[in-house]
C-alpha cells in the first residue's frame, strides 16, 4: 500500500508575525526537498506555506500547482 502523504512541514509565524519559518517536518526519504526548505521564509499568500496561512486550512499539493517555490 502505497503512503498516501511522503513528507509534511509545520510552518509558523515569525515573531513580527509577517512572515513563517520551518518549525517542524518529516519528510521520508527527499532529503533534496529538506534541503530546499530549510532556511526559506514565506510571506502570507506567498508559496505553498503561505497560500495555506491565506486560506486557513492546510493545502494539499497537487503536481500542476503553480505557486509551489521549491518545485525544483
Amino acid at each position: 500500500m502505497r503512503a498516501f502523504i511522503k513528507g509534511f512541514e509545520i510552518w509558523a509565524p515569525r515573531s513580527n508575525s509577517l512572515d513563517l519559518e520551518l518549525v517542524s517536518c518529516s519528510y521520508d526519504g527527499l532529503e533534496g526537498f529538506e534541503s530546499a526548505s530549510r532556511g526559506q521564509v514565506f510571506n502570507y499568500g506567498q508559496g505553498l506555506p503561505g497560500r495555506a496561512w491565506e486560506l486557513g486550512h492546510p493545502v494539499l499539493m497537487k503536481s500542476d500547482d503553480t505557486y509551489f517555490r521549491r518545485g525544483d
